[in-house]
């Protein structure tokens, strides 16, 4: 039997191969898209099919799957779950359990060992999910950076633009996070910035990627730079506190590449010091591990 794990998020897809306690093969697929937006369901369809013909070219007659996708943007709709299950089907494919998770769950299972605890996750997105000793389980947040996202690679990279341009148009102090942009994007004036940014030449990923240029400015003293990060570790705090609220007193984890920013990880645990709630680990964790775990867990259902 071997398991194939994806892992989906808002900046790559990773896909697994597992035969047993070994991994036996793995690759990177372009990132999932929300499945509302209009190239949403497409791209999942791509990944998905990539997936299913390289598993078909691999298959020796004798192999058996089983599929566990954690996927970006999902919360359980059922009508993702019967087009995947669909494409399955169109396969030649002995496949003994498909299951579809948010990825959120994912990343749940691989920091708490599938036990009690709460995730604070931010990546490309920002989310909270816990389950607590009763089964009780919370979400916070998730609703993509059009309505949210506070905290997020993203938002982190979206305000350093933002604080850019003010200091290119004398609305504020002049940062260095001005030249930081500037350099990033090829671009010398203001103009050039927004006309890059609204023609689509760059993606949600690049400006995430900003990230450790902040972090960079931030370790240098800039009050601009030090005053964003701030602002956007006060929400994930937010949501460490909200989760505590509603499922009670057991461990809070972090997981997703923003903690990986030494300002984030030091302003994170003062911030949460204060409020006295401790954090567990800043331990960036593989999703795909507590996938397969998870599907383990849950193969019989």
């Amino acid at each position: 039997m071997i398991s194939v794990v994806v892992d989906g998020g808002q900046t790559k897809t990773e896909v697994m191969l597992i035969d047993g306690e070994e991994r036996v093969e793995s690759w990177l697929e372009r990132p999932i898209l929300h499945p509302a937006s209009s190239e949403g369901m497409t791209r999942l369809t791509e990944i998905v099919t990539s997936l299913l013909t390289k598993l078909t070219s691999l298959h020796k007659g004798k192999n058996s799957y089983q599929l566990a996708f954690s996927l970006s943007g999902f919360h359980g709709e059922a009508f993702i779950v019967s087009h995947i299950q669909n494409l399955v089907q169109t396969f030649p494919l002995l496949i003994t359990k498909t299951l579809v998770i948010p990825d959120y769950v994912g990343n749940w299972s691989s920091v708490t060992n599938g036990g009690p605890g709460i995730v604070i996750l931010s990546g490309g997105g920002t989310i909270a999910y816990g389950e607590n000793e009763q089964g009780k389980s919370c979400r916070l947040g998730g609703w993509g950076h059009l309505l949210g996202d506070e905290g997020s690679g993203y938002w982190f990279g979206l305000e350093t633009i933002k604080a850019a341009l003010r200091s290119m148009n004398g609305l504020t102090d002049i940062t260095p996070l001005q030249e930081v942009v500037k350099d990033y994007f090829h671009i010398n004036q203001e103009f050039e910035l927004t006309h890059a940014l609204y023609s689509g030449r760059y993606s949600d990923q690049e400006i995430a990627f900003l990230l450790p240029k902040l972090d960079e400015i931030v370790q240098k003293g800039d009050p601009i730079a030090i005053d964003i990060i701030q602002t956007g570790v006060s929400y994930l705090v937010k949501l460490g506190v909200k989760m505590v609220e509603k499922l009670g007193d057991i461990p809070i984890y972090t997981s997703g590449g923003v903690f990986r920013a030494l300002s984030i990880q030091k302003e994170f645990l003062h911030q949460m010091q204060v409020k006295g709630l401790l954090v567990k680990n800043h331990t960036i964790v593989k999703p795909a591990y507590g996938i397969l775990r998870y599907l383990e867990l849950h193969k019989k259902e």
